[in-house]
């Protein structure tokens, strides 16, 4: 019964955008900020679409985002080598999304709320070059899924790489300010990372929903690797503003972040992994517990090629978290640990015990220029220490249609199911949330 809904929603969603964008024109022609440094097209770093990073791509983001033409350079003696113009993009993003939720209140057995995004994001984008082996990207303004708390930047980093001589190895140390992760000081792969990915592929990754991206985080990493492999040990802390909350002192919570990426019979493979696990933060005087702890485990595999000059590409995730003991909060879980534009925390923490875990696997297709369509399915299951169990499942499919290379509008539909006793869940019965929404995003 479930696929034969997931089949007519899928069909009328496909004829709606057919109908609504056949007639739409598709140049590849607009260059944004990283091309107008390097002098190459999007095309060369993406795969299919912005963001997703094909081979090419992870080897910019290896080197620092230092590539760049040598008529573009000015240079001093070695002591300088900076770009001749500062690269910037504008990102324009607009969406409209309506939402009908079963199961809930306010309005009975359901409601519909629509919502206008007119702009949903509109960062300037600062990227490129400081030096011979440094880079930096910022996005200065407000991010989509970020709250300010004061800052002008919420996501950026400072990235550094240098060579070491046989196999194209190199070594780098990256700082980061993130709402997308603590992997983000060098985070490579399509399947949860890239700033959520195609087509809002990461909504479905079991790390989205067990709390990967719903904290903003700062920290370091320290990484090694070359077009094969990549290690990165990251240190990382919340980026938190409660009151009596953000003494860290010198503490960061450990993580190991490896990625496997050769080449086979003609497809990129990435075939990784992580963890996070460890305590930072303030004693509190009265409980004996330190403020904010984490432990997250997660494997993580992709595979993008053609096949008759189809582009293909294939993502999947499995992730797991237990909630450590000792700790006032737990940063990860099917309860999440979450904040409000004043620096309040919000939302629950999930007690010691509790467990979660979870997998995805969606698809990306191009069977055409200027086309691309989608879709993924995820579930998590929630397990609490008094043996309750409950799970939270999400499905989509979306379609995209390229107007420039760095113009797209995208027609998106999904489904949400959340168990009764899920800790999200506040109504405490199961919700069913059925959401289309229309975005046009673009780079300039």
């Amino acid at each position: 019964m479930f696929l034969g809904r997931m089949l007519k929603s899928a069909a009328a969603f496909v004829l709606a955008t057919v109908v609504f964008i056949t007639a739409m024109p598709y140049e590849s022609q607009a260059i944004p900020a990283f091309s107008r440094q390097t002098g190459e097209v999007c095309s060369k770093c993406h795969f299919l679409t912005f963001p997703a990073l094909n081979e090419y791509g992870r080897e910019f983001k290896r080197h620092a985002y230092t590539f760049v033409r040598e008529e573009a350079l000015v240079e001093r003696n070695g002591t300088l080598s900076i770009p001749v113009v500062l690269n910037t993009s504008l990102v324009i993003n607009a969406k409209y999304t309506n939402a009908t939720t079963t199961g809930v209140a306010p309005a009975g057995p359901g409601y519909t709320n629509g919502t206008w995004s007119l702009p949903l994001e509109a960062p300037l984008l600062v990227a490129g070059r400081l030096g011979r082996n440094v880079g930096f990207f910022g996005a200065l303004g407000t991010v989509e899924g970020t709250s300010a708390n004061g800052k002008l930047a919420k996501n950026w980093k400072v990235v550094s790489s240098f060579g070491v001589d046989g196999g194209g190895f190199r070594i780098g140390l990256n700082l980061f300010n993130t709402a997308y992760g603590w992997t983000a000081g060098l985070e490579t792969t399509n399947v949860f990372g890239q700033h959520g990915g195609v087509l809002n592929g990461a909504d479905v990754t079991a790390l989205t929903n067990i709390g990967m991206t719903r904290l903003n985080m700062q920290g370091v990493t320290l990484w090694a690797g070359n077009h094969l492999w990549t290690i990165g040990v990251a240190g990382v802390v919340p980026d938190v503003y409660k009151a009596g909350s953000a003494n860290f002192g010198g503490q960061v919570i450990p993580g190991l972040r490896l990625a496997f990426t050769p080449t086979i019979m003609g497809w990129d493979v990435d075939i990784g992994g992580g963890m996070l696990n460890g305590s930072a933060g303030h004693i509190d005087s009265a409980t004996g517990q330190r403020f904010a702890g984490a432990h997250m485990d997660f494997l993580d595999a992709q595979v993008q090629g053609e096949i008759h000059d189809v582009g293909i590409g294939i993502y999947a995730d499995y992730a797991y978290t237990i909630a450590k003991s000792g700790v006032k909060y737990n940063l990860f879980g099917a309860e999440p640990l979450e904040m409000d534009a004043a620096g309040t925390l919000i939302g629950g923490n999930a007690q010691a015990g509790d467990r979660t875990g979870g997998w995805s696997i969606r698809a990306m297709v191009k069977p055409v220029e200027g086309w691309i369509f989608g879709g993924g399915y995820g579930e998590t299951r929630n397990k609490t220490p008094a043996g309750e169990s409950s799970g939270n499942s999400i499905w989509n499919i979306g379609i995209i249609r390229e107007i420039y290379a760095n113009a797209e509008l995208k027609l998106l539909y999904g489904q949400q199911r959340v168990g009764a006793l899920y800790p999200t869940n506040t109504a405490g019965f199961t919700q069913t949330t059925k959401s289309t929404t229309l975005q046009f995003e673009a780079l300039m």
